[in-house]
């Protein structure tokens, strides 16, 4: 039996807090079916200007009950209930004066003539458009951001709120009832600020007509380009005379070519040349040193190069007497060059 009665409370404390959970997600869903409410209905309509209207007198409501409401009329506010209807566009020509609030008499008259006053500032900065479907697009825009973005900041101290009222039952109260208590009051401000947020930005939207630069296609005249056309026919045809710069450097380049044509022609069986790195004499050192090959044939020799010097075994591997280098500039192998058919 104690297994039994012990199994049964660890059961009802699970299920109180999983319905504890319950509770609390109840709060945040109420709240969220609101703000999902006024989000679809801009999506699903292009013009909002009746739920604009709502906010625009609501929020004039809000600021006259501020500064007059259950308070006598000696009480109000009216200065700075002025201003702050002033607040909301920066039109200095139309501020509101505080001798003109002292008019009235009654409290009710006062959110009467706020929501009038700024219904009419609203419809002259629309009439002041080129287009009303400029402002209809803002109204969309800016309503749908200032939600999204007040309502993400709202979730996010919802979950601190959630994190406080859970110590608050070691104070004899209860967490559930304290975290409705201040979701509500939260919600509230939330509203609060969406609708001020948005009510103020409109006012402040500023709209600048942007005219498109005309593109206009002229024909267009062809320039005169300078090349050296003439100066390579005439040179060709002999009808324009070399500078003596000109004539030495043609010369120089006809005496090369025929020293290449030369040393083409007098190649050996090996089918190969070797170049210096200049036309004098090599040297002893100079030919002790590995020359550059130049390979022009395909041919090789099958003569073994002559030399007075007793002639020593050279290793497949190791790099060809004759001193040939492949393109990369390293020398090649025996077995690779000379040594290939043996």
């Amino acid at each position: 039996h104690s297994i039994e009665s012990a199994q049964k409370k660890v059961e009802a404390h699970n299920f109180d807090i999983r319905k504890h959970l319950v509770e609390y997600d109840d709060v945040m869903n109420k709240q969220r079916e609101i703000i999902y409410s006024r989000r679809r209905k801009i999506l699903e309509h292009e013009n909002i200007a009746d739920e604009i209207q709502r906010i625009l007198e609501k929020e004039a409501r809000g600021i006259a009950d501020s500064f007059s409401l259950n308070r006598k009329r000696e009480d109000w506010d009216l200065k700075e209930m002025a201003k702050q209807l002033s607040r909301i566009f920066e039109d200095a020509g139309n501020r509101l004066d505080a001798e003109k609030l002292g008019e009235f008499l009654k409290q009710p008259e006062l959110p009467d003539f706020a929501a009038k006053y700024l219904k009419t500032a609203y419809k002259s900065r629309e009439e002041a458009l080129p287009d009303s479907g400029i402002l209809r697009h803002a109204e969309r825009q800016i309503y749908l951001s200032t939600i999204d973005r007040l309502w993400m900041e709202h979730l996010e101290n919802m979950r601190s709120l959630r994190e406080k009222v859970s110590l608050r039952g070691f104070g004899q109260r209860d967490p559930l009832i304290e975290y409705k208590n201040e979701a509500y009051t939260s919600f509230e401000e939330l509203l609060g600020n969406i609708r001020g947020n948005t009510v103020r930005a409109l006012f402040k939207l500023k709209v600048e007509a942007v005219r498109e630069p005309s593109l206009s296609l002229r024909p267009s005249t062809p320039q005169k380009i300078l090349t050296n056309v003439e100066n390579v026919e005439d040179i060709l045809t002999g009808d324009r005379e070399l500078t003596p710069e000109q004539q030495k450097g043609i010369a120089a380049t006809a005496q090369q070519f025929l020293k290449v044509n030369k040393k083409m022609k007098n190649l050996g069986s090996e089918g190969v040349v070797k170049i210096q790195a200049n036309e004098a004499k090599p040297t002893a050192s100079a030919k002790a040193k590995n020359p550059t090959i130049i390979r022009v044939s395909g041919e090789e020799s099958s003569q073994a190069p002559t030399s007075s010097a007793p002639i020593q075994k050279v290793g497949r591997n190791d790099p060809c007497p004759c001193g040939a280098i492949k393109l990369d500039g390293t020398p090649k192998k025996y077995k690779q060059c000379c040594g290939k058919n043996i």
